[in-house]
Parts: C-alpha cells; structure tokens; sequence
C-alpha cells in the first residue's frame, strides 16, 4: 500500500473516536439539519460525485464511502456521514467560529460543493461590503477569516444574503442534474428552523 493511501485509510477509519468526543452543541444543531437532508443510497445519473450514502460520494470522499459500505446498519452509516461532515467540512471552514446561522449555510453549501467553492461564494459575499477586496481563491486564511468574522458580526444577514446569492450564481452554471440543482436551491433560499438552529 502507497503511503498516501494508507495515510488516507488512517484519515477516514483510525481518527472516529476522537472526532467523536470534539462534536460541541453548534456542529450537532448543524448537523441534525444538513444531514436530515441526505437520504440513503442513492445513484443518479450524471452526479459527479457518483454513488452516495447519505451524502457521501464516492468519488470525492472514497474511504467514507468504503467504510458506508462496510457498515452493516444505516445507524453507522449516520455516523460515519457525520464523521465526514466534521472531518472534511465543519473543521477546515472553521464553522466553529461563526454565528451559528452562517455556519450552517456555510458546511451546507460546502457538504453540497466542496470547501473551496463554498469559500468562494463566501469570499465574493463579503467583496460585495463597500471596500473589501478578498482575493476570492477559495482559501480561508488570516485575512478572509478576520474579514469574515468582522462582517458576521456587524452585517450577519447582509452577509448571508449575499452568500446565499453566489451560492445561487454556481448552482445556475454548475453540471448537475436538475433534480439535485432544484433541491439544492430549495435548501438555500428556505430559512433554517429558528428553534434548531440558534433562535
């Protein structure tokens, strides 16, 4: 075995306990309604993620979905989307820092299309204050990350509505199925519960 591959199959079946004992009230409030999105196995033609268990693809996340495989029960299938979910998407958008309503749409919109895109649309809604300049290049480093969290502070909604906007403008131009396209934009123009999701 490669030493990426067996770093890869350490990353996905060796770090779960640990994970497990990091989640906090805001990732579980997330993940309750990210997740209660997902359905079981699915495979639709022309997704280019392929096969999904509860979100998660095989193609872009092969050791998840190995290990959904190899589960015998969707109870720990559940638990291993959330692994991913954590792993993969809450921890490198650092959603732990956010007000809880932008985090939300923030790993949402991340578990639907990447990080990197997810930063993206996050860095074109804050270019969109009167004098931020963010190099929109899908990192969210020092300077994205001390802007962000000024504008999440002062202008939360304004922020999350332009989010929201650029979220739209890459699910318009992206090749997806319209099935998957239509359930995506309905996920991000509907508002989150306020009683599960810091109301």
């Amino acid at each position: 075995m490669k030493l990426s591959a067996f770093l890869g199959y350490v990353k996905g079946v060796v770090r779960p306990a640990a994970i497990l004992s990091q989640y906090t009230s805001k990732f579980e409030h997330c993940a309750a309604d990210v997740l209660g999105n997902e359905e079981g196995f699915a495979n639709v033609r022309g997704d280019p993620g392929g096969r999904t268990w509860y979100g998660v693809t095989e193609r872009y996340q092969p050791v998840y979905f190995h290990r959904m495989m190899m589960a015998n029960t969707d109870e720990e299938r559940r638990g291993i989307s959330r692994e991913c979910l954590y792993a993969e998407y809450w921890v490198p958008l650092r959603c732990e820092k956010w007000p809880i309503r932008l985090a939300y749409r923030l790993v949402d919109f991340g578990y639907l299309a990447g990080v990197g895109t997810a930063v993206k649309a996050l860095q074109r809604a804050c270019n969109e204050h009167r004098g931020t300049m963010l190099v929109v290049d899908g990192v969210l480093g020092r300077v994205t990350a001390a802007v962000v969290m000024d504008l999440s502070l002062r202008y939360e909604r304004n922020l999350m509505g332009w989010f929201g906007y650029w979220c739209g403008a890459y699910l318009h131009g992206a090749k997806h199925p319209s099935g998957a396209l239509w359930g995506w934009g309905q996920r991000l123009e509907t508002p989150e519960n306020p009683h599960r999701i810091g109301g």
